[in-house]
């Protein structure tokens, strides 16, 4: 997984260099910045289907997350919050919520992005009906592709994947993707 993760940044990041290489004028004109003609304050709304590993546990839900930044020409830079409920394969219910920042640039139609975030994760035991709890720490990576834009908005589908530890695990114990359908203001 972790393999994956990488090839996938290591794809992104070619095509990003690419298309920078590709816009240079030699006439002396500077090259086009990213999020031209969107720059400013922006949201991003999401939700979908998700799936987690943990430790050995499969569990599967729904995820929810909103962002707030701005799109510069730098990148887009966002502050995040997603929530997520489901449950493991053995019906115990789970709970994740998780923030931090993220970073994003545009080729054509598609976003391409990583983060870090923290959180807090819980687990219903079967024994008792209490909550296990456990801090959590981790990295992302993800990409969307908008399907329609408007003047204000674009909808958009994207793939998000995850790695992160529990409260000092080496190596990292919980694994996630999702799938997810959102909107995208600026």
């Amino acid at each position: 997984m972790t393999r994956s993760l990488l090839v996938l940044t290591a794809s992104a990041l070619t095509l990003l260099a690419s298309e920078r290489a590709d816009a240079y004028d030699p006439s002396g004109a500077p090259p086009p910045r990213w999020f031209e003609g969107e720059r400013g304050f922006s949201m991003k709304v999401s939700a979908g289907p998700s799936y987690r590993r943990i430790y050995r546990v499969d569990a599967g839900g729904a995820q929810i997350g909103v962002a707030f930044g701005g799109q510069t020409g730098s990148g887009g830079w966002y502050g995040a919050i997603r929530a997520e409920l489901g449950q493991t394969d053995q019906g115990l219910p789970i709970r994740h919520l998780g923030l931090g920042p993220t970073w994003e640039a545009p080729i054509g139609p598609w976003r391409f992005g990583f983060g870090a975030h923290s959180g807090i994760i819980s687990i219903q035991r079967a024994s008792s009906g209490a909550w296990l709890t456990d801090l959590t720490l981790g990295g992302h990576l993800f990409s969307t592709v908008d399907v329609y834009r408007a003047s204000s908005y674009a909808a958009t589908v994207g793939l998000f994947f995850a790695t992160e530890g529990m409260d000092g695990d080496d190596p990292p114990q919980i694994h996630h993707v999702s799938a997810r359908l959102g909107v995208r203001f600026f």
